[in-house]
């Protein structure tokens, strides 16, 4: 009767030491899958702060870029500077202009 009682005992000390074992290892996965979830919410959101910063950077060489077009365009199709010489220093946009005429 007392050698079934221990076998009993350690049998449910096994069972219990298995759970235990489980629920270690289920916690461990849950906290791996919630880093994981973290570190890709983190790296979407590096992500998304890249690609607006490319693209506002982007927009901002466009504004740029045709600002000095119209400026370069505006200047060097003037005809009183034009008129003036070239014994004068030109202005930077009128030099840009007489390369991209010329």
């Amino acid at each position: 009767m007392i050698a079934v009682l221990m076998v009993a005992m350690l049998t449910v000390a096994v069972l219990a030491t298995m759970i235990a074992i489980a629920m270690l290892v289920t916690t461990v996965v849950t906290v791996a899958m919630l880093v994981t979830t973290v570190v890709t919410v983190a790296m979407l959101a590096a992500l998304t702060v890249l690609v607006m910063t490319a693209a506002m950077a982007a927009m901002v060489a466009t504004v740029l870029t045709v600002v000095l077009v119209v400026v370069v365009i505006r200047m060097g199709s003037d005809g009183q500077s034009q008129a003036e010489g070239s014994s004068k220093k030109q202005c930077f946009f009128h030099v840009i202009y007489s390369f991209l005429t010329n």
